[in-house]
């Protein structure tokens, strides 16, 4: 039998179909880190019967995946119980379509979203505590008032990474922003538009803030990194 490695990366392969199933069981039953990014899945269904096959899987990569008009039933997405860490870059899924992920993984730790095309962030009525970091990048987010439905969705959040969304203010009070996101540890705003300091000085209001990342804000852009880095600080 082929001894397939527990990191398997099967990127760009022209993958369509998921195969045999028993197949899948066979070879990958100890696998724990899928990577199918940049293939031809464009069904929620066929993923599901390769994740239901790798009982062992903590990681999938479907970044650049066709998923965009699939709808994913709640029956369904109980195959990817188990995963810790899912990465649906550049698959343009729709919010309903992440709920419904969420709903079914209640042990996802890190969930990546960038470059989906996403201006406004829908919000759920229930609240994922187990997710601890979400990188968000690349996408349209404008409105301070999405951000919150972050912060209100994912309340254990510890890192944030909002990097090339153009968010020009940041809208709340230090009093709400610490109420929002009380476990918040890291957050990166590269390439916003923010250019208040007014702004900046909210972000030390939260009660766990270790790291803030602004690199090619407009309210940075005419010190040189040594004044950015002093400036920051203050």
């Amino acid at each position: 039998r082929l001894n397939l490695p527990s990191i398997l990366v099967l990127n760009s392969c022209g993958i369509t179909h998921a195969g045999e199933e028993n197949e899948i069981a066979a070879f990958c039953s100890h696998v724990s880190e899928l990577d199918l990014s940049g293939n031809h899945l464009d069904s929620w269904q066929e993923i599901s019967k390769i994740v239901s096959n790798v009982p062992q899987l903590q990681f999938l990569n479907l970044s650049s995946n066709p998923l965009y008009m699939s709808v994913l039933e709640r029956e369904c997405a109980g195959s990817f119980s188990g995963i810790r860490k899912l990465v649906l870059n550049n698959c343009k899924v729709s919010w309903e379509t992440v709920h419904t992920l969420l709903m079914e993984l209640p042990d996802l730790e890190e969930l990546f979203l960038c470059l989906n095309d996403y201006d406004t962030i829908v919000s759920s009525p229930v609240c994922f505590r187990s997710l601890r970091l979400l990188h968000i990048t690349d996408n349209n987010l404008q409105e301070w008032s999405d951000i919150c439905k972050l912060g209100m969705m994912f309340p254990c959040l510890h890192t944030l990474i909002l990097a090339n969304n153009n968010i020009l203010t940041i809208g709340d009070s230090g009093e709400s922003l610490s109420r929002l996101f009380p476990n918040l540890r890291s957050i990166s705003l590269h390439k916003s538009g923010l250019s208040s300091w007014k702004d900046i000085e909210k972000l030390n209001t939260l009660p766990k803030i270790e790291e803030v990342r602004l690199l090619g804000i407009p309210l940075v852009e005419p010190y040189t990194t040594e004044e950015r880095r002093k400036l920051v600080v203050a």
